[in-house]
């Protein structure tokens, strides 16, 4: 399990106005618990990301149906607005390289 570390709030990471509308005074602030520990599972979301992704390509794209999830290579491409969009790369030479769109919330 991990523990995520959370910092106290603090004056100087929200301003004064902002705690004295969510605390009643600087002492109640003071009297917060300065880390709070979360158990997380171990989870590896890249290594989920790339199994699901290989999965959908393997049902819909020629060649890829018997390609391990460990042999892609996922690149993550930045510029579009509402959807998500991937270089997806296997070693063998079928379709070996693809272009995926996840389309985003609200997106035809």
């Amino acid at each position: 399990m991990l523990a995520a570390r959370v910092p106290r709030t603090s004056a100087a990471m929200y301003g004064h106005a902002l705690l004295r509308r969510t605390f009643a005074s600087e002492a109640t602030v003071a009297a917060l618990p300065q880390h709070r520990y979360v158990d997380l599972p171990n989870l590896d979301q890249h290594s989920q990301l790339r199994t699901n992704i290989t999965r959908a390509l393997a049902s819909v794209v020629p060649g890829w149906d018997s390609t391990a999830p460990a042999n892609v290579t996922l690149q993550h491409l930045s510029g579009a607005m509402t959807n998500v969009i991937f270089t997806c790369e296997k070693p063998t030479p079928v379709n070996s390289k693809i272009l995926l769109r996840v389309y985003g919330t609200g997106t035809d």
